[in-house]
């Protein structure tokens, strides 16, 4: 095929797409004409037609979760004569075991706190600022806790821990200078 030919076979491709390339542009209606619409913003642009039940009824919503937890606050120290709180009686053993070195535990303040999924709840504290969560439950019978708390300005405690429902999960951090114990102690149901 000669130059010229080639010329003259690409010159004829080139008009044959722009000639389908303006067909389809013609044919292709604008933004504005493929949707009209009332006054922009709407509710009615935003509505998807799928989500709308046709009797009118609402769409039903999952159940809010929420539980019940109790909040114990412990002063932990280590002295010669070995005692615990009688309202402490409840997670004594989880005291004796490790991490907790200390043999004299004296409850500070106790408090009932309902947590919602998500949501941060703040803890009153005789020492310090805390915050609870509910991250989830886990298999409906355990849950998973995001526990966090502020002592002289700075967080000392930022714990996410899963639990048996009706355990204890006990978090502390150490107050200087005598090496004592401040414990935060939470059981939900």
């Amino acid at each position: 095929m000669s130059v010229r030919n080639r010329l003259a076979s690409s010159a004829w491709t080139s008009m044959i797409v722009l000639a389908f390339a303006g067909t389809a542009a013609a044919d292709t209606p604008s933004p504005q004409q493929a949707r009209p619409r009332t006054t922009a913003g709407t509710v009615a642009d935003r509505v998807q037609p799928h989500r709308i039940p046709l009797d009118g009824k609402k769409i039903a919503q999952a159940p809010t979760v929420k539980v019940t937890c109790e909040v114990i606050e412990i002063s932990a120290t280590t002295g010669p004569n070995p005692s615990t709180d009688p309202k402490l009686k409840a997670m004594e053993k989880k005291l004796a075991k490790q991490p907790w070195s200390f043999n004299q535990y004296r409850l500070l303040s106790q408090d009932q706190k309902v947590l919602e999924k998500g949501k941060v709840e703040s803890l009153k504290l005789k020492s310090g600022s805390g915050t609870a969560m509910l991250v989830e439950t886990v298999d409906k019978s355990k849950v998973r806790l995001n526990v966090s708390e502020d002592h002289d300005g700075k967080r000392v405690i930022n714990s996410t821990s899963t639990i048996a429902a009706g355990d204890w999960l006990i978090v502390g951090h150490p107050v200087p200078p005598n090496k004592d114990g401040h414990l935060l102690a939470m059981s939900c149901k």
